[in-house]
């Protein structure tokens, strides 16, 4: 399987709301949700410079956060919070991502910025030729 095939099996995994909340409010939605590295340096992807919170949340968790943090629809651009809305249990999610950067990598693939995409892909071929 090539990291595109992988990308494209898991595509529906979890549903994307980019989301725009106060600065301050950044660190303390990312210590609720599970967060998978990929606001963060993967591959040869450096971290951003803003703050953001980039992670997988279930539906109830992810109608509180929007409620208790005033979160409202964002752009690429103006967005510092991502939220993959899943149906999948947290707690598999979260060794799933603390496994390696697998999950990172299939989020990043998934992106529309050429860069992100592109460091996605690479970690993903990277861990499917370790499996070989």
């Amino acid at each position: 399987m090539t990291a595109e095939e992988l990308v494209a099996r898991t595509r529906n995994r979890a549903h994307v709301h980019l989301l725009q909340g106060h600065r301050a409010a950044v660190d303390r939605i990312a210590a609720e949700i599970v967060t998978t590295g990929s606001g963060e340096a993967v591959g040869d992807l450096a971290t951003q410079t803003r703050a953001t919170a980039d992670g997988y949340v279930t539906s109830d968790v992810f109608d509180d956060l929007v409620s208790r943090y005033n979160l409202t629809e964002g752009t690429g651009t103006t967005s510092n919070v991502t939220l993959r809305v899943t149906s999948f249990d947290p707690e598999t999610i979260r060794q799933i991502a603390a496994a390696g950067e697998v999950l990172a990598g299939l989020d990043l693939a998934d992106s529309l910025d050429t860069r992100e995409r592109a460091a996605g892909l690479q970690v993903l071929t990277a861990a499917l030729g370790a499996d070989r």
